[in-house]
């Protein structure tokens, strides 16, 4: 990080998270405090206080990037186990909003 004039380091420590990953893992039908925001669209936002364990997401969501957003829910993104423990760790998660998503296995 450089300071307005492009050349002097701003001091201290940054992280930056990328958001660009994107998967289909969230299971609607199996989640509560959820809506349909558009009356004729498969896309979804979680609505009021969210409690651990009401999202829930398909055994998909324990592959591939430890950050991501689903193709099929809007203001939200998701983060592995691996990730939050990283953050905790950093002590990094307090602002996140945090909640424990529910993982289902689907045969």
């Amino acid at each position: 990080m450089l300071q307005y004039d492009r050349k002097t380091p701003v001091e201290g420590t940054y992280y930056c998270l990328n958001f660009g990953n994107t998967t289909t893992a969230f299971l609607p039908e199996m989640s509560e405090c959820i809506n349909r925001p558009y009356d004729h669209s498969d896309i979804w936002s979680l609505k009021g206080k969210i409690d651990e364990g009401a999202v829930a997401v398909s055994a998909n969501a324990l592959k591939g990037p430890d950050i991501w957003i689903d193709t099929r829910m809007v203001r939200a993104f998701f983060l592995s186990d691996r990730l939050v423990q990283a953050l905790k760790a950093a002590k990094l998660t307090r602002s996140f909003g945090l909640r424990r998503c529910r993982v289902v296995s689907l045969h």
